[in-house]
């Protein structure tokens, strides 16, 4: 499935923000609205579960089996468009500016453009940026798109990543890209935790 490549990769933008084991967690982490955190996913767009299911295999992968991760995928097959959503809570305190310079080494083999960052926050950021990246063993076939990422650390210090990639293959890219900047642009920022 054409989406399969792009979903483990949104997978891993959560996960690379939440990666880590060193620490028990006190409490089950919050869970976002569902299924899209914010995004209105248009009429026509249907479920794809494969692309979830593979998306959070992968995050838990890279962050650890128990870790609490969900994910969801939609796509308009008949243009090539897809849309992939991942939460993921990490399991070890980190600094999210780190944890910011750790993601964008770590996506070394995706061809990144664009790649913007909130201004400095200690409990909150943001995370824009444009990829390509080859599917499968073509490598002239190629999946571009955008990718948003909100971080935030709970109250325990622990990171907690939404990631949403939106992304396209090359039966329709225009059309496909016209439509990812406004879904994007509708994933809801994580809650800072209440109290002290």
């Amino acid at each position: 499935m054409d989406g399969d490549r792009v979903a483990l990769v949104c997978a891993l933008v959560a996960a690379a923000a939440c990666r880590g084991a060193e620490a028990q967690r006190g409490d089950e982490p919050p869970t976002g609205p569902e299924p899209g955190h914010g995004v209105d996913v248009p009429t026509g767009w249907t479920e794809q579960p494969a692309i979830a299911e593979a998306a959070v295999a992968a995050a838990k992968q890279a962050l650890a089996p128990d870790a609490a991760v969900h994910a969801h995928a939609w796509a308009e097959p008949a243009r090539g468009c897809y849309l992939a959503i991942v939460e993921a809570h990490g399991t070890r305190r980190e600094d999210l500016l780190k944890v910011i310079e750790q993601l964008q080494a770590g996506l070394g083999d995706i061809e990144l453009a664009d790649w913007t960052t909130s201004p400095d926050a200690e409990d909150q950021a943001e995370i824009n940026a444009r990829f390509t990246t080859t599917v499968g063993d073509a490598p002239s076939v190629a999946m571009a798109g955008r990718i948003r990422v909100h971080l935030a650390r709970d109250r325990q210090r622990f990171p907690h990543a939404v990631a949403a990639a939106c992304f396209y293959n090359d039966r329709q890219p225009a059309a496909c890209d016209d439509a990812c900047a406004p879904l994007l642009s509708m994933l809801e920022p994580l809650p800072l935790p209440e109290g002290p």
